[in-house]
């Protein structure tokens, strides 16, 4: 009798474990939210502000502890091409993050580096989190950057700080703006996201 206890118990465990992969397989666990907006930035060498559209989608998903976001980004005035920016983050138990990368294998080729802190559940909407960058560009006396990001999330909205330093610690540009949620549909039919990713299913 005991050993049908004992099966039937492994048996149930067994069962749970896979509906649980089910639930992650299927997109049960982690979610997806989508954003659209304005940015301004303000150059501080030319003292001039130029704003930028944005298109932003992060994916929130606890089963492998990570927050992803990859953007597209427009310049309204220059007419230059759009370009995506992608930041992959690793929270730990203790709500830091404790490894940001511009690629989803957090591999050693990364051009983006840094770390951040969670203010409150990293999976929670509401929710504030701080990052402090690096980005290693091919040219090392322009390219190399040092960025502090402050994010807010409300339910409906996604309010952006960005300071962004050169290689000699000046700061360079400040960034600010807030996205606005959108349904997936509307993300897909924006001009913006359309310029940066063709194929969206």
């Amino acid at each position: 009798m005991t050993k049908i206890k004992t099966s039937l118990l492994l048996f149930t465990y067994a069962l749970l474990a896979l509906s649980a992969i089910s639930a992650h397989a299927a997109g049960e666990v982690w979610e997806v939210r989508y954003y659209a907006g304005k940015l301004a930035i303000y150059d501080t060498n030319t003292k001039a502000t130029y704003y930028e559209d944005a298109t932003l989608y992060q994916i929130n998903d606890p089963y492998r502890d990570t927050i992803s976001q990859e953007a597209c980004v427009n310049d309204i005035n220059a007419g230059t091409k759009p370009y995506v920016v992608k930041t992959n983050m690793i929270v730990d138990g203790n709500n830091n993050i404790s490894k940001v990368s511009d690629r989803t294998d957090f591999g050693q080729n990364s051009k983006l580096t840094g770390t951040g802190v969670v203010k409150s559940s990293p999976w929670n909407w509401n929710n504030r989190y701080r990052l402090s960058l690096n980005y290693a560009g091919s040219d090392k006396a322009k390219d190399h950057k040092h960025i502090e990001v402050d994010v807010q999330l409300s339910p409906d909205r996604m309010a952006v700080r960005r300071e962004v330093y050169g290689p000699n610690g000046k700061l360079k540009q400040k960034w600010h703006g807030t996205l606005l949620q959108v349904s997936k549909e509307q993300f897909k039919n924006d001009t913006t996201s359309k310029n940066c990713w063709k194929y969206m299913d």
